[in-house]
């Protein structure tokens, strides 16, 4: 067992999880690349998207560790400007936000030029079968709630075809 702590500016988070047997100092290059891959580590770009800063640079840290490239954006507009210039793969996205929320956020990035081939993920406090009914239909692939499960979010990412 691994203990990660994130040290961010206003909470600290300990995330537990399993690693490989072997002893991070004493992995080979092959090892590591192993672990990552069956944690879903496919190097593809990820938007993270969430009200709660912390709560998104966790999650964007955790899917850097294990081979991502990550963005955050902290807001529906924010999440708008940076796939336009960022152009993810997959978008994590938190439905409950103020302003722009996240159905709204998916509807208009489904709309978009590259909006059909994106993996879009809501991770959201709302887990009743009404509030993943109006997620499919805002055009989201998948709806987890929170607290997110990393691998089952990392069996997710790598399930994306063309990944």
């Amino acid at each position: 067992m691994v203990a990660l702590v994130l040290e961010l500016p206003r909470k600290n988070y300990s995330v537990d999880f399993i690693a490989a047997d072997v002893p991070l100092e004493m992995r080979s290059p092959e090892q590591t690349r192993d672990i990552v891959e069956a944690m879903g580590g496919t190097g593809c770009r990820i938007l993270v998207v969430d009200d709660d800063p912390d709560g998104a640079d966790s999650l964007a840290a955790l899917l850097s560790l294990i081979g991502h490239e990550t963005v955050v954006a902290n807001d529906g507009l924010a999440a708008l400007v940076l796939a336009d210039t960022f152009h993810p793969d997959v978008v994590v996205l938190d439905l409950g936000m103020p302003g722009l929320d996240g159905f709204e956020v998916a509807k208009r990035l489904r709309k978009t030029s590259t909006g059909a081939g994106l993996l879009l993920i809501a991770a959201t406090g709302w887990g009743h079968p009404e509030d993943r009914r109006r997620s499919l239909a805002a055009g989201f692939d998948h709806h987890l709630a929170k607290p997110v499960d990393l691998h089952q979010l990392a069996e997710i990412i790598a399930s994306k075809p063309h990944l």
